[in-house]
């Protein structure tokens, strides 16, 4: 987030100012060979000698511009603003922590920019104009809750490992997984019939193709349980559908139960050689025989435990948050409530007047 004000903040001014700098090849002219240096300079680390570099030392000299001083006919003498290295840090580490050193270049070179404009408009009168009053009070409002976000990430993160145990001891099921054969029957058949009702003709061929591909899959079911082969019982159903394209892979390996369409769960319900009934659903009908199954082991599964469970800790935090205020408004203003944004009922106050309130004052 931090980054993406970053460069929300930066890039438009630099385009704006630096669209007509020379030397620079037209816009949409770039080839691979472009691409190819810029990537390689985004990963370019900063040289070693900047961990040399002292703290009070400067890493930006401004010259030109003297923010605490007004315009005059005749310029100072010396007029230049310096950026210690201590100073361009603690912007770099409040704009995002970790900023990559191609960020830190792309600032280097922005920021200077925005001084000197923000410079210019303060000496212009901007800043004491009431709309760039707003304008700040709502980028706090922003930051402040992007600050909020990242500490409630912060907490998310503190996972113990009896926290990770205790869910993965609670979720079994789902670190289940298992080496499944499946049969995959088309509802639809082609057939001259089912090419009228395709066209609009109305004759009853559609629910008789789909009661005889019933009637096959319930057929290859039993074939299936008698043991007879995955793959030559699919190519089966393909045929007696009469579909030219290849048939699908019968072999499904290593699979969670979360791997399949939530209708076909039970499936992992099964024993080990144990075919499953005929499941139907809008796609069609399938057969399922469970090969072989495992468990996953904590250690392996331990990583996405924990990226699970920080997810559901930051989505209960910032529930509760958004939990703790309503929001009524004003249809006259407004218009009427879309479902999209779920605005609940107005009330009205006995002039009639549609009342905007919230439950937290703020």
């Amino acid at each position: 987030m931090r980054m993406l004000l970053l460069l929300g903040l930066l890039l438009p001014l630099s385009l704006a100012w630096s669209q007509a700098e020379p030397g620079e090849p037209p816009a949409g002219s770039t080839t691979a060979a472009d691409h190819n240096a810029k990537d390689k300079d985004d990963k370019q680390p900063l040289p070693d000698s900047a961990a040399k570099v002292p703290q009070d030392a400067a890493v930006l000299t401004i010259k030109g511009l003297c923010p605490d001083q007004k315009k005059t006919v005749s310029a100072p003498a010396v007029c230049q603003t310096i950026i210690t290295r201590s100073q361009f840090e603690e912007l770099t580490n409040a704009l995002h922590p970790n900023m990559p050193p191609t960020t830190k270049r792309q600032l280097a070179v922005s920021y200077p920019r925005l001084l000197a404009m923000a410079h210019e408009a303060e000496q212009r009168g901007l800043d004491k104009q009431a709309h760039f009053q707003e304008m700040i009070a709502f980028a706090r409002l922003q930051i402040l809750s992007q600050d909020l976000v990242h500490e409630i990430e912060d907490e998310a993160a503190e996972i113990s490992q009896k926290d990770i145990e205790d869910y993965y001891r609670e979720n079994a099921a789902n670190f289940e997984r298992a080496n499944v054969n499946r049969i995959t029957v088309p509802n639809i058949r082609q057939t001259q019939g089912s090419q009228s009702v395709a066209s609009g003709t109305k004759d009853g061929s559609e629910e008789q193709d789909k009661e005889a591909m019933k009637g096959e899959a319930d057929s290859l079911r039993e074939r299936a349980a008698s043991g007879e082969d995955f793959a030559k019982l699919q190519k089966a159903a393909y045929e007696f559908a009469g579909l030219t394209t290849p048939a699908p892979a019968t072999s499904l390996s290593m699979i969670r139960r979360t791997s399949l369409p939530a209708g076909h769960a039970s499936v992992f319900d099964l024993k080990a050689g144990e075919v499953s009934p005929v499941i139907s659903d809008d796609g069609g009908f399938y057969i399922y025989q469970i090969v072989s199954r495992q468990t996953e082991p904590l250690s392996e599964a331990e990583r996405e435990i924990r990226k699970t469970l920080e997810s559901q800790r930051v989505r209960a935090m910032m529930q509760k948050v958004q939990d703790s205020i309503t929001t009524e408004m004003n249809p006259a203003y407004f218009g009427p409530p879309s479902k999209r944004h779920g605005a609940a009922p107005l009330k009205t106050n006995p002039a009639g007047a549609a009342s905007a309130t919230t439950d937290n004052p703020r």
